[in-house]
């Protein structure tokens, strides 16, 4: 949902001095997750299958959009000011 925000780019500018960009990489789960993604599935037919049953479709796909997440190459939400016509990008 795209919401508009009437402010003072000002105030705003002075708001978000102190953002960063968050690094999704960095963190040591994503380390794992990155690359022990593509193991899992040759794994877990080796190992858990005949215990757990077939690894679900939902499982993969919520890693690859954990590992989608915060890059700017997937995506980014711009905002603006109706007032000013400044905009922000949110990464």
């Amino acid at each position: 949902m795209l919401r508009r925000y009437t402010c003072s780019w000002e105030k705003t500018k002075q708001q978000l001095q102190h953002y960063r960009r968050r690094i999704p990489e960095i963190p040591p789960l994503y380390q794992i997750v990155y690359h022990s993604r593509d193991d899992l599935q040759y794994h877990w037919e080796l190992r858990f299958q005949h215990q757990y049953g077939c690894l679900r479709d939902e499982v993969l796909k919520t890693l690859d959009e954990y590992l989608n997440c915060g890059m700017l190459a997937h995506g980014a939400a711009r905002v603006y000011c109706d007032g000013c016509k400044h905009a922000l990008l949110i990464v």
